[in-house]
């Protein structure tokens, strides 16, 4: 349902323009990975790597139909900023950063890139503030048990999300 909702939200928004493809696709992809995150605090690999490959796939096609390659270019250095970001993280931080965050990150610059450079930048601090927010909600209103992390994956997810939907389209 959620999928559904989020497929409706990116045609109304979005329009029928080869874009639409690779963000819904984004969708297909991100709402069962922030469900299992959300579960089990995992980002299944097998669903990452090939989302992303398929995503730069899609990219590449409306990149094709709008004969505009610069697009796909920015996708890509996106892709490139977001993981050396959360690589540099993951590595001088260990056990703050899970690798599914980390692979995570990649497939959402991906997507953020094709917005341009900003989008990139707000999606992952709305991301990281959502986060911030529950895990302070869930420390109020249990101060007296150690709250555990809140996974991070759902929180990005939504993030770049939240841009796709109100970025000014180009």
């Amino acid at each position: 349902m959620v999928t559904a909702v989020a497929f409706s939200a990116l045609a109304w928004r979005i329009g029928a323009v080869p874009d639409l493809f690779a963000y819904s696709w984004l969708a297909a992809v991100g709402v069962p990975l922030a469900a299992i995150d959300w579960n089990s605090r995992t980002l299944p690999t097998q669903l990452i790597w090939p989302g992303g490959i398929v995503l730069a796939a899609l990219f590449g096609m409306a990149a094709l139909l709008n004969r505009d390659a610069y697009p796909l270019l920015r996708s890509g250095v996106g892709m490139l900023v977001l993981l050396a970001f959360y690589g540099a993280l993951y590595f001088l931080q260990p056990g703050q950063l899970g690798g599914g965050d980390l692979r995570l990150a990649a497939l959402l610059g991906l997507a953020l890139g094709w917005l341009g450079l900003s989008a990139i930048l707000v999606g992952t601090l709305v991301g990281w503030f959502g986060a911030a927010l529950a895990l302070l909600v869930l420390r109020i209103s249990r101060p007296s048990r150690p709250s555990h992390d809140v996974p991070l994956g759902p929180f990005l997810i939504i993030g770049a999300f939240s841009v796709v939907l109100t970025q000014q389209m180009t």
